[in-house]
């Protein structure tokens, strides 16, 4: 993967806890750092989808807000292979832009 270096003014406090938090993984802090954007990024693209499908097709299920609510509550820097399958799960259910016929037969 290309990597792209920047600097960043960041809080000392906020320094010390990243460098404690990526010692305590065994990673540096350029891998912590990038795995914290990209999770806050996540975060972010989620609630986008949630919004425009919402907007689009109305609210989403009490089954979809509970799990996308599990994912966007679940305890950062670590994300379980199965919390990453249902958020991939519930992606794919936001974008799909299938009608509710189509999905009930198995239309692609």
């Amino acid at each position: 993967m290309p990597v792209t270096k920047v600097s960043v003014s960041l809080d000392s406090q906020v320094v010390a806890a990243a460098r404690a938090a990526a010692q305590a993984e065994g990673v540096s802090l350029s891998t912590w750092l990038s795995r914290a954007a990209e999770h806050v990024a996540g975060l972010e693209a989620m609630r986008q989808a949630v919004e425009e499908f919402e907007v689009e097709r109305g609210a989403i299920s009490e089954d979809q807000r509970r799990a996308a609510r599990e994912i966007l509550d679940a305890p950062w820097p670590v994300e379980t292979s199965e919390q990453r399958a249902r958020r991939d799960e519930l992606f794919a259910e936001l974008y799909d832009t299938r009608t509710d016929a189509e999905r009930s037969t198995g239309a692609a």
